[in-house]
């Protein structure tokens, strides 16, 4: 209503409002190749244009091989470049199912020790010590069998001491491995940061309902 008692109806969005909208949910469910090298574990600078490089050499080689091959003769030009770029093709492709590889392979480490992690977690926070203070405990208790969480949740004390809550800085470690159980994780401990409620209770909560 306006001050008038006039009702005002929204308008609906046209038709380059609802693709623009479209295309931004399409964008940001799209991880960039930023993404698909961390959770493949590549976290170095560089990386990005190492990948880039590597893709970009692996097709133009077998295509400058092929031109070589036609041009001296040795086999028919339309045949070489025929199969020049279909092993060009296999080559720019080659990386992609690399990093799919490193990533599922790199998901079983964590998946193999979120639940013993959820124990010390849980034993800590009923034990009275702060959130942090358990994911610090974890990272040191689990040194040993699963170094790979452990160096994680480094990352995440690391970047809570810099300024982010708990819930981001999980939520960053579950971008990470693109792992829907420490995605439910942060979730959990988010929401609890977000409405005042215990996270002790939300922690166990969440133990409780993996366990079963």
């Amino acid at each position: 209503y306006t001050p008038a008692g006039l009702v005002v109806v929204p308008s609906a969005p046209n038709e380059a409002q609802v693709e623009a909208a479209r295309r931004a949910r399409q964008a940001q469910a799209k991880p960039t190749i930023r993404d698909r090298l961390v959770q493949a574990g590549l976290y170095r600078a560089y990386s990005p244009a190492a990948f880039a490089i590597a893709r970009l050499i692996l097709a133009l080689c077998p295509l400058g091989l092929a031109l070589f091959v036609g041009l001296s003769g040795q086999a028919p030009l339309g045949v070489s470049l025929l199969i020049g770029g279909a092993v060009a093709g296999i080559g720019t492709l080659a990386p992609s199912f690399w990093l799919d590889h490193l990533k599922t392979a790199r998901q079983k480490k964590p998946k193999r020790a979120l639940p013993d992690a959820l124990d010390v977690i849980v034993v800590c926070l009923e034990g009275g010590l702060s959130l942090t203070g358990a994911f610090t405990r974890v990272g040191q208790e689990l040194m040993a069998a699963h170094p790979l969480l452990s160096m994680e949740l480094r990352i995440v004390q690391r970047e809570v001491q810099m300024g982010r809550s708990m819930g981001e800085a999980l939520r960053q470690f579950a971008k990470r491995f693109d792992l829907e159980e420490l995605r439910s994780l942060s979730a959990v401990i988010s929401q609890a940061e977000k409405f005042g409620t215990s996270v002790v209770r939300a922690v166990v909560a969440r133990y409780d309902t993996s366990r079963k």
